[in-house]
């Protein structure tokens, strides 16, 4: 849940899925296993509600492509839709729509193995190197994963109170251990994002 700070700022921790497409700088040295390069969806549009979700404003609309895995990411995202004003009253609710596409690079150790991700796409995303662990190959690079429609819309509580200015937005993403796997199949899930708020 978002937590609204009324007088200095706070943090707090929600499971969302903001994320890239165009996820593509990555570090030089290799993430820990499970833990993404690179990671992202299109954001195209952010709404909040007065109401529980009976009715929405829209705060952005539009193409939006950040890379979570990228250093300082949160303040671009924080702006997104900055300049559109909000009716005045407390949001209990925030709706985020995505693209269809999540881009990710990483791996993760599947006992002595390395399952990694090679720049293809859904089932042919990823392959595994059976000689040792916490070792990509020579094809590691980003790879890419259909979103369904019907997982392209996520909603979350919140407790924003706007008043006469909107309230500065600060966050930072927790990448750690998204990348998982069962029976060598591996998994990705949404990453936690630590927001603080600023009083208006």
């Amino acid at each position: 849940m978002i937590t609204q700070c009324k007088t200095a700022r706070c943090s707090t921790h929600f499971v969302a899925a903001i994320a890239t497409a165009v996820a593509l700088a990555v570090a030089p040295a290799w993430a820990a296993s499970g833990d993404p390069e690179a990671y992202g969806v299109t954001i195209t549009r952010i709404e909040l509600s007065k109401d529980g979700g009976a009715s929405y404003v829209t705060r952005f609309e539009g193409y939006a492509d950040v890379n979570l895995a990228a250093p300082g990411v949160g303040a671009p995202i924080a702006d997104l839709g900055k300049d559109t004003p909000l009716p005045k009253g407390t949001y209990n609710r925030l709706r985020v729509t995505l693209g269809p596409t999540l881009y990710l690079k990483g791996y993760v150790n599947h006992g002595g193995a390395t399952l990694f991700t090679n720049g293809g796409a859904d089932l042919v995303g990823y392959e595994t190197n059976a000689a040792a662990a916490n070792a990509p190959g020579a094809t590691y690079a980003v790879s890419s994963v259909t979103i369904p429609n019907t997982a392209r819309t996520f909603e979350q509580a919140i407790d924003i109170h706007v008043g006469s200015t909107m309230p500065a937005l600060h966050l930072a993403f927790d990448l750690t251990g998204l990348i998982t796997q069962t029976a060598g199949v591996p998994a990705v899930s949404a990453p936690a994002v630590i927001l603080e708020l600023e009083a208006a």
